[in-house]
């Protein structure tokens, strides 16, 4: 099951638009008992065209408060997108939060987590090595016995 929320969410000195202007940050929280994922993905409109990319070959339940954009998965087409300059920075924020949120949801105090990360990470050099990284891959009892074997 996969439960979708969007709320809203300002963004200063953005690219052609008022800092009033409202944006949104849709939220997305599923994977399995074992692996959840927390994912934020930012949008400039409420639209839920990009939804179609997502869930395309999606099977299982979502779960939403209503809204009617979740309605139509039929009828979803194209995708809202937005400059590459600004998408840079945000993407990389989104990413890094969406990292931070599925490592609490798996049980990591972020901070542990990242720490570990940021330490392993000049030594990874295949995509698998990265992948043993993720937090719903290395377990928070390992963190803590790596952090207690470095004393």
């Amino acid at each position: 099951m996969v439960n979708i929320d969007e709320t809203t969410f300002q963004v200063l000195r953005e690219p052609d638009r008022k800092n009033t202007t409202k944006s949104y940050l849709w939220s997305f929280r599923g994977g399995t008992k074992e692996h959840p994922a927390v994912i934020f993905e930012y949008h400039r409109t409420r639209n839920g065209d990009f939804l179609k990319d997502i869930f395309q070959d999606y099977q299982g339940y979502v779960m939403t408060d209503g809204y009617h954009e979740y309605e139509r998965p039929l009828l979803w087409v194209g995708k809202i997108g937005y400059s590459e300059e600004v998408r840079v920075v945000r993407m990389r924020l989104l990413l890094f939060t969406s990292i931070t949120e599925s490592a609490k949801a798996n049980g990591h105090e972020p901070c542990w987590y990242w720490r570990y990360v940021l330490e392993r990470l000049p030594y990874i050099r295949t995509n698998e090595e990265l992948d043993t990284l993720l937090p719903w891959i290395v377990k928070p009892e390992f963190i803590k016995a790596y952090f207690s074997n470095k004393k």
